[in-house]
């Protein structure tokens, strides 16, 4: 880094530089510094423009670098030998200073005209964005601060918490209490990235914050977070599988039977699906073949996001067969299992917090291409998440995964029936919801997405209400006393045969 800003330095001063060309004899001007200031002021400025840009990214990284290990100092060993992100981002930073004098490169051949191409100025706009995550990481405070909601003193009539008298073989039969094991399978919102971080804290996007995901997260309790996991240990103490703290899904002591992965798209779902029958199976805490297990599954924005370029590989029949197959691996190979999968939101409704927030608009256009894509209509961004849907429907009512007596997939359409995002008492997106790349859910967003799911989880197939996305103040619904069930295709059409 020092030699770069040095190397530009001189080359400020001496007012020249060449590179040589394919014969020795041959010396190619790339950039004319020769004669007075006012001649090559535009040459001079841009070189002393990257001085400056290399020396604000110096200062940048260098204290982020410091935040990060004061950060590391405060954990505790077992939780500093589990942060694998940070010090994976810690060693990329080495990789940073390389990518800012390539970014100051291309963008002195821009500005001078000695290269012109389209995708040379794709690169530097990349860059730009960049640096506008840089800027933020400088400027905001490292803490564990961050909004929540929880469901103090929670709790139904003590004939529904309580578990069936004899365990059940039928899984249309299975309360709540009755689940002894929980899982997910995903991506980076199921892995809860930035769930924990504080407004303004973009490197905390990279931490993954299984503890605090609405469908498996088991950090604190339900006064203090709502979550499927955390509602269920009301009902059962002893529910097994649920993520807490931060980590990778390849740490157990963390993940436990989160298997989401940040990036994966549908076709990753069967990876994942024999990841959690290899886990189940060799963890000596569960009987597999008689424990009842719950797999949530929350996939497909990254499928949305590639859409508009990958084509025919991401469309909604693509998705769906990806995700049959994982869903069939499970039936073959993982009994006593109830699957509820969750529909795709539609991501449309983002580009509201963007034309709010100019920060997330660049940051979507960065992170999610198809969604930040403006030749991407909203109608038509809309239309490919609603294919999804359908499709998922069409899934659930083929019957394929209702033959046998221990295994269902039920598909909640809760995120799919929302009409609009969180909202402040003065209309405008409450930013409490989001992490601040305006993208994943933050730790009071995981808590309201948790309070819907569950709510459809207690409705009957096809009478399942659409997310309310603006916390209306309501508790965790209560299993009907008519049907006391996790609410299936089956007991939702008849509930009197499963009732023992």
């Amino acid at each position: 880094m020092m030699l770069s800003l040095l190397n530009t330095v001189a080359m400020f001063l001496a007012g020249t530089y060449t590179v040589r060309g394919i014969s020795a004899r041959l010396t190619v001007s790339a950039l004319d510094l020769s004669g007075g200031i006012r001649e090559n002021w535009l040459p001079r400025m841009s070189v002393l423009l990257i001085l400056i840009t290399c020396t604000i990214c110096g200062i940048t990284i260098s204290i982020c670098r410091r935040r990060l290990f004061q950060g590391l100092k405060n954990l505790s060993h077992a939780d500093r030998r589990t942060h694998q992100h940070i010090y994976r981002s810690l060693t990329a930073q080495a990789l940073l200073p390389l990518a800012c004098i390539s970014a100051s490169t291309l963008w002195l051949l821009d500005i001078t005209g000695i290269v012109q191409s389209r995708t040379l100025q794709s690169a530097v706009y990349t860059v730009r964005i960049g640096v506008q995550l840089l800027l933020l990481c400088l400027f905001a405070p490292i803490t564990s601060e961050y909004r929540e909601l929880g469901a103090p003193g929670w709790s139904c009539d003590a004939d529904l918490m309580k578990r069936s008298k004899t365990v059940p073989t039928n899984v249309h039969s299975l309360r709540p209490a009755d689940i002894d094991i929980v899982a997910s399978i995903g991506d980076s919102l199921t892995a809860g990235n930035g769930a924990g971080a504080e407004k303004g804290d973009a490197l905390a996007i990279a931490i993954q914050y299984r503890g605090l995901t609405w469908s498996v997260g088991g950090d604190k309790s339900l006064d203090e977070h709502i979550s499927v996991a955390n509602i269920l240990k009301k009902f059962n103490p002893n529910v097994f599988g649920y993520s807490i703290r931060t980590g990778s899904a390849n740490v157990w002591e963390t993940a436990h039977l989160n298997a989401g992965v940040p990036g994966a798209h549908s076709g990753d779902v069967k990876g994942q699906a024999e990841d959690l029958v290899r886990r189940m199976k060799e963890h000596p805490e569960i009987d597999y073949l008689n424990h009842w297990k719950l797999v949530h599954i929350f996939v497909g924005a990254n499928d949305i996001c590639s859409w508009c370029y990958r084509g025919v590989d991401e469309d909604g029949d693509h998705y769906r067969e990806n995700i049959r197959k994982g869903v069939k691996y499970m039936q073959e190979n993982m009994p006593r299992t109830i699957v509820v999968l969750s529909k795709m939101v539609d991501m449309s409704l983002l580009r509201r917090i963007d034309r709010a927030h100019e920060f997330c608009n660049r940051v979507h256009e960065f992170e999610c291409n198809c969604e930040g894509n403006k030749t991407v209509t909203d109608e038509t961004l809309s239309g490919i998440c609603h294919s999804y849907m359908d499709k998922m429907r069409e899934m659930q009512e083929s019957g394929e995964f209702d033959t046998t007596d221990d295994f269902t997939l039920i598909i909640e359409p809760y995120l799919s029936m929302a009409e609009d995002i969180g909202r402040n008492p003065d209309g405008t997106p409450n930013m409490d919801f989001w992490a601040p790349d305006c993208f994943h859910f933050r730790a009071y967003g995981h808590a309201i997405v948790a309070k819907n799911l569950w709510k459809n989880m207690m409705q009957p197939v096809g009478g399942q209400s659409a997310a309310n996305l603006t916390d209306d103040g309501e508790p965790p619904l209560c299993p009907d006393e008519s049907c006391p069930f996790i609410r299936t295709t089956k007991n939702s059409d008849d509930c009197k045969p499963y009732i023992q």
